[in-house]
């Protein structure tokens, strides 16, 4: 077996040609230059390239959980099957901070080449950064910016409890003019692009202003 270690980030990963199990298999030229390489969601990115025989026309892309890839194209659960010309595919929805191994297969004319495969660790859930918000006066327009960590976008909402009177949440930003004096607790959810939603507790101080002497 032909096995080489890439680095890409702080992540690693095997690509490797495991031997033919048949003499069929061996008649189809395999997929190379394959990399696993985990996005948020999370989930894993895909891609390879294509063998320059014509006689592969899609590629059958399969995983599993842990460190040792689906031996044969019916094995570990299915990811995709895709038709030449495509270069990649993006599973999401996978669990954090988990060792996930993908095989590739390539196929055409009712033949089955042997699988090319790589593992990756995918990254962690979104995680809200922003643990402390600042206070406020009331009369004095106030700004605070909710931040996650392992997320590129998503959008943000009010789960429970209420923002102090005059303030609002607009996108990842509590904006406004606070108009009464208090401490409010509230609970945001933020949701990303692909599904993962994460909470965080936070409480904002409002105070009245300091009379003037």
């Amino acid at each position: 077996m032909r096995r080489a270690w890439i680095g890409v980030g702080l992540l690693a990963f095997a690509a490797a040609v495991a031997p033919a199990s048949s003499a069929a298999a061996t008649s189809l030229a395999p997929v190379h230059g394959l990399r696993a390489t985990a996005v948020d969601g999370p989930g894993v990115k895909v891609s390879w390239r294509w063998p320059d025989s014509g006689s592969v026309t899609r590629a059958k892309i399969r995983y599993v959980l842990g460190s040792r890839p689906p031996r044969s194209s019916s094995s570990g659960d299915a990811a995709g099957f895709v038709k030449r010309g495509h270069h990649s595919l993006t599973v999401y929805g996978l669990l954090p901070e988990s060792t996930y191994s993908f095989a590739v297969f390539a196929k055409g004319h009712g033949l089955t080449s042997a699988r090319v495969t790589a593992s990756v660790r995918t990254l962690d859930a979104p995680t809200v950064t922003s643990t402390s918000l600042p206070p406020g006066v009331v009369g004095t327009p106030y700004f605070a910016a909710l931040t996650v960590s392992n997320s590129s976008s998503g959008s943000w909402a009010v789960e429970s409890g209420g923002l102090p009177d005059g303030l609002a949440l607009n996108d990842s930003h509590i904006v406004g003019t606070p108009t009464a004096a208090g401490t409010a607790s509230i609970v945001f959810r933020y949701v990303d692009r692909h599904g993962a939603t994460t909470y965080a507790g936070e409480w904002i101080t409002i105070s009245d202003p300091i009379p003037e002497a």
